[in-house]
């Protein structure tokens, strides 16, 4: 049984070298085995053969070590002492030097355990073999000082065992070297299946090592090789011959490589299949590289019958190149750059007008031919071409003829590079082009007095892009010759393209048209011009369109405001006509009525006659107001009764104001006159009206009031265009939206609109305003969003008018303070100064804020002394509602007057919803602020 068993554990050890033999030749490495208590060293032959020994012979590792280049030696020594001490694999590549030859070599175990004696590894070639730096060395001495040459190592007598054998072998060290090995190394069962594969095929395919050996290879094969390879494996297994099969795995990443797979049969003595041995080597490069090859010969034997074509193709186009040499007038050229030698055609001397053989054949005669002023700037530009990456060069310079004379040319070339992209050639031609300067020459002086023109004159071709565009053009529609040139006239000019095209087809079918066409300029501003085109053909058949616009604008609104006028006149035409007919009509009946009241005693008949004459009277002042209106008479100012005017007004535009709009009128009783133009008073007020009825398009309320107003010295100091005295205040107060700060501004700028186009000129408030200052009065205006607006318009009162019992009263009347603190806040530096100045002068102490958040800390740290607090409604950072609120809470008995431009249709309302009972409208008057403060004093407890 013992010997049974030595002779199985025999045979299996054969194998076991055999495979491994296998293994050598189908991977191409060689094997050894380092004892680590002895440092005996086991090689085979494939190590032997790695690195150039004679067969049998076994290095020991120190002279295995000298052979290994200086530079790497110490790190195999550190690899192999991490690999023993640590258990860390192996994996290094060096440089062997045998025989003056140098050899990079890879050098791989796995790692040591603590139990391990033997560390068994791989020995590959990965690099071919190179001279060795002893070669070199004698070579490069000179400028390396640390190149020497590496003494030929010493190779001691085998002292080891030298080759596998069934003694020796094992098959734990089968798997140790298979495992080193850098290539696939497996084995199968004589059924074939698979029942090994070493760690180079898990870190290849990323299949985990305990995944069943028999299943691995199936899941990592190309679904389109699979079949091929079943088929061929399975043929091998059952004749026992040679398996290799070319077949594509798949990576870890996912990526297909071709691999070359081998097997061999390993057999008993009796020739029967015990184990079949096989690698599989990455072949994929070179696959890569064969099928690069094949491509390379297909397109190397196509090449071979496309240069015989191409050469053909040449001789036939050198030749088609001289005839067209020739043939042209214009002087063709070929500059060899690597010569410098220079060859022109035929047509040289119809350009330079001498001979060919007359100029040497240089760049150097060239240049001297042409105009000095113009030689540093054509060589610098050829230097440009020629040395860097331009693909063609021209110039238009001056040239000096055989005759003395000086010519315009043309030249052009093309750079011919190499295949470095250096300039080796130039090709190209000279042309005369003298005479179309010539002609340019005359254009440009042309265009010069056409630029004098007053008229837009431009050019454009039937794609409509602009040829032409003359200084009368730039002025008109603000766009450069430069900016205008090239584009198309469509993007400049016009917004609605309907007239254009209707001018531009009635131009192509008559060959000419006039009319009249809407245009804007630049900046949109819309342009009326007279344009006169005409249809232009040449020579060539090519065709274009002049355009001769001439700007009517300013004409047409003069037109415009003529015939405006003339309807006017025939207006007033009409209604002297018509007031001549009705007055006709209305007098006798105002006579008869007077007549009749002698004659009649009845109480109601003479009511009703009194109403018939007082219709008839309203009639003909109506009648008078439409001449006022029509034909607007003379410009001649009397005392006027300016409530009055505002009745009429209203009367007139009762009929046209919406429904949706309240209509109301305060006249206060024995109202000052004013002189003025009633015409101009009447249109004052018309306008104010219309301002406010069109503000109101979803209704409201329209208030008017005209009152008298006694101005003091405090006021005219608060309002630059006011002097003191009395006058005649007129409020026109609508409930409409109301204006944001940024157009109250703005109001009364000429031409100025919110209104949408064609709703308003932006002329009538600014007539307004034009008329108020012509009286020696002043307007302002008052306004807040969702607020409505306020405009008061004071004019001084007729002297005349004014009896001393209307006059203000004198300033001892006026209420006193006895000392009493008066706190003002407003956001207005010169109203605090003259009202702490007015309130100082009758005997108050005053304390200034300039807002609502400064108010509130004064207050809250003086409230013991302030008696009364004088704020403003509207005011930045905290508003005057927002300011009472916070000194209500501060000290609920506060006592506060609101002041405001909008009074109780502004922030009037804020006021007295904040708990404030008095108010005092702006702007006010030492009189009426007196007053009230008199009156808050008088009522505190």
């Amino acid at each position: 049984m013992l010997a049974d068993a030595i002779e199985t554990e025999g045979e299996r050890m054969r194998r076991l070298c055999a495979w491994l033999t296998l293994a050598e030749a189908a991977s191409g490495v060689g094997t050894w085995t380092l004892d680590v208590p002895t440092r005996a060293l086991t090689v085979s032959d494939g190590f032997r053969e790695r690195l150039g020994l004679a067969p049998g012979v076994g290095p020991t590792l120190d002279t295995w070590l000298g052979l290994v280049g200086a530079d790497d030696r110490g790190t195999v020594t550190a690899g192999l002492s991490a690999c023993i001490e640590r258990g860390i694999a192996l994996d290094v590549e060096v440089r062997l030097v045998k025989g003056g030859r140098a050899r990079v070599l890879g050098v791989r175990a796995p790692g040591a355990t603590e139990a391990t004696t033997r560390v068994h590894g791989v020995l590959s070639l990965v690099g071919p073999s190179l001279p060795s730096p002893a070669d070199a060395g004698a070579r490069h001495a000179a400028t390396h000082v640390d190149a020497r040459p590496v003494a030929p190592p010493h190779v001691e007598p085998p002292t080891v065992i030298v080759g596998p054998s069934p003694t020796s072998i094992s098959e734990e060290r089968f798997r140790s070297i298979a495992e080193a090995m850098p290539m696939i190394v497996w084995t199968a069962t004589p059924a074939g299946d698979v029942d090994y594969s070493n760690r180079a095929f898990s870190d290849y395919t990323g299949v985990p090592a305990s995944e069943p050996v028999a299943t691995r290879w199936q899941r990592t094969l190309h679904p389109d090789d699979g079949l091929a390879w079943i088929a061929v494996w399975d043929e091998c297994v059952r004749t026992g011959s040679p398996y290799e099969i070319e077949c594509r795995l798949r990576r870890h990443d996912g990526a297909y490589r071709w691999f070359r797979v081998q097997a061999t049969a390993q057999r008993d003595d009796g020739g029967a299949i015990v184990r079949w041995c096989g690698s599989g080597i990455d072949v994929h490069d070179l696959k890569v590289l064969e099928e690069e090859a094949r491509g390379l010969a297909r397109r190397a034997a196509l090449d071979v019958a496309e240069g015989v074509r191409h050469r053909e193709l040449l001789r036939q186009s050198e030749e088609r190149f001289r005839l067209l040499a020739s043939a042209t007038n214009d002087a063709v050229w070929d500059w060899d750059l690597t010569t410098d030698v220079l060859w022109w055609s035929d047509g040289f001397a119809a350009v330079f007008g001498f001979a060919r053989e007359d100029l040497e054949p240089t760049i150097d005669a060239w240049m001297s031919r042409i105009h000095a002023a113009d030689q540093d700037r054509v060589a610098a530009s050829l230097r440009a071409a020629i040395f860097g990456d331009a693909a063609a060069w021209s110039s238009e310079h001056r040239l000096v003829r055989g005759d003395g004379s000086v010519a315009y040319v043309l030249d052009r070339g093309h750079v011919v590079r190499d295949g470095s992209g250096r300039a080796v050639r130039m090709v190209g031609g000279t042309t005369d082009v003298s005479e179309r300067r010539r002609v340019e020459l005359r254009l440009r002086e042309q265009a010069t007095l056409l630029d004098h023109a007053q008229d837009a004159i431009l050019v454009r071709d039937l794609e409509h892009r602009i040829l032409y565009w003359n200084r009368g053009a730039e002025r008109l529609y603000g766009w450069t010759a430069e900016e205008a040139v090239g584009r198309r006239i469509q993007e400049l000019l016009y917004l609605e393209p309907g007239g254009f095209d209707a001018a531009t087809t009635a131009t192509l079918e008559r060959g000419e048209w006039l009319g009249e066409l809407e245009q804007v300029d630049r900046h949109g501003k819309p342009l009326l011009v007279e344009a006169h085109w005409t249809l232009v053909r040449g020579d060539d058949g090519e065709g274009a369109i002049l355009a001769i616009n001439t700007d009517i604008t300013q004409r047409k609104k003069i037109e415009a405001q003529f015939l405006r006028a003339q309807r006017m006149e025939s207006i007033g035409t009409l209604a002297g006509g018509l007031a001549h007919d009705l007055n006709n009509l209305l007098s006798p009946i105002l006579m008869s009525a007077t007549a009749m009241r002698g004659e009649i005693d009845d109480a109601e008949l003479l009511d009703d006659l009194a109403t018939i004459e007082a219709c008839a009277k309203r009639g003909a002042e109506m009648i008078r107001q439409l001449l006022a209106f029509a034909r607007g008479g003379e410009r001649r100012r009397a005392p006027v009764h300016l409530g009055r005017i505002a009745a009429d007004v209203q009367r007139l535009f009762a009929e046209s104001f919406p429904k949706s709009i309240a209509f109301r009128l305060h006249v206060e009783p024995d109202l000052w006159l004013v002189d003025a133009d009633a015409t101009q008073m009447h249109q004052l007020l018309t306008n104010l009206f219309v301002n406010a009825r069109d503000a109101m398009a979803d209704g409201g309320s329209l208030t008017v009031s005209v009152e008298r107003v006694e101005l003091d010295e405090v006021f005219a100091e608060l309002n630059t265009d006011a002097n003191s005295g009395p006058h005649v205040l007129a409020k026109v107060e609508d409930t409409g939206p109301g204006m944001p700060p940024e157009v109250v501004d703005r109001i009364f700028e000429p031409f100025f609109t919110t209104k949408e186009q064609g709703k308003g000129t932006g002329l009538g408030l600014s007539t307004a305003h034009a008329i108020v200052r012509d009286h020696g009065g002043f307007i302002h205006v008052y306004s807040e969003v969702g607020r409505g607006t306020r405009f008061r318009i004071y004019l001084p009162a007729a002297k005349t008018s004014v009896t001393a019992s209307t006059t203000a009263p004198p300033a001892s009347a006026l209420p006193r303070g006895n000392g009493e603190v008066v706190l003002v806040v407003d956001d207005d530096e010169q109203i605090r100064l003259v009202a702490s100045r007015t309130l100082e002068r009758f005997g108050y102490r005053v304390m200034l804020a300039s807002n609502g958040a400064e108010a509130v800390a004064i207050y809250a740290q003086h409230r013991a002394i302030v008696d009364v607090v004088l704020t403003d409604m509207a005011m930045p950072i905290m508003d005057g509602p927002t300011t009472i609120v916070a000194l209500k809470a501060i000290d609920p008995g506060v006592r506060i007057i609101g002041s405001s431009g909008l009074g109780s249709n502004g922030s009037l309302a804020k006021a007295v919803d904040a708990g404030v009972e008095h108010f005092v409208p702006k702007p006010y008057t030492a009189e009426s602020i007196l007053t009230v403060i008199a009156r808050v004093l008088a009522d505190r407890p």
